[in-house]
């Protein structure tokens, strides 16, 4: 078992997600207010984006944002230059969304009440069920992207397939978050020490996603090695797990 990667994987997420949950529903208002406060006369779902806890996914977000960036420096291939171009844009779009495209900063600034504020602020939450749709897509492709291909592709000898693989430690990232997710949404039912009208328990679990997102572009674009050998073959080297392969 590799220790740092269980810290990286699972301890670092655990205690910051943990001591979060821990903060909103402790009863305790200036704490809960740090996770998700309350702004008085504002439009409702806005109100938490100013809080520690969607801004630390705005955070992720703009890390993942800077690895592409990063690694367009440091990949010469024009292939990688347009995936990371491409990936880069789709990311940006993910924070454009989570931040309502700036919509709460201006109204913020203008001091626009909630009755006076735009109702379809975003993509993913302008049609009924259209979120919760998402989230199943995002769960199910999570599930098997983290932790069934890391485990099928454990041992294949494909190059390509191994670079582009998943961390073996993934899984336990996502095992957190289950935990995490299903304990404050237990505390939830339970109506402990929640701000009224600022209910989103979700949030918890979105934010071990970027996270996991994260650490996924930094293992691929940056700390996997890919370069270009005297005969002209690709040359990878990829540490998957505890595991390193040379190719």
């Amino acid at each position: 078992m590799d220790k740092s990667k269980l810290k990286i994987y699972g301890w670092i997420p655990l205690c910051m997600v943990g001591s979060m949950v821990a903060m909103y529903f402790c009863g305790i208002e200036p704490l809960q207010q740090i996770i998700m406060p309350e702004i008085e006369g504002m439009y409702g779902s806005s109100k938490r984006e100013f809080g520690l806890l969607e801004n630390a996914q705005n955070v992720l977000l703009m890390i993942m944002i800077g690895i592409c960036i990063k690694g367009f420096k440091i990949k010469p291939e024009v292939l990688w230059k347009v995936a990371l171009t491409g990936l880069a844009c789709f990311t940006l779009l993910v924070f454009l969304e989570e931040i309502d495209y700036g919509l709460h900063y201006i109204e913020l600034i203008r001091g626009v009440k909630a009755e006076d504020a735009v109702d379809i602020r975003n993509f993913h939450n302008a049609a009924e069920g259209r979120t919760n749709t998402i989230k199943q897509i995002v769960d199910l492709g999570m599930t098997i992207f983290f932790v069934v291909l890391p485990f099928v592709f454990r041992k294949s000898e494909n190059k390509w397939i191994r670079h582009f693989t998943a961390d073996r430690y993934s899984v336990v990232t996502l095992l957190c978050a289950v935990l995490v997710s299903k304990t404050a949404h237990f505390l939830n039912d339970m109506s402990w020490g929640l701000i009224p009208d600022n209910n989103n328990t979700s949030e918890f679990r979105e934010l071990f996603t970027y996270y996991l997102c994260m650490l996924y572009y930094w293992e691929v674009i940056v700390k996997r090695k890919w370069g270009v050998t005297d005969d002209g073959n690709t040359e990878v080297e990829v540490v998957v797990g505890d595991e390193e392969v040379e190719a």
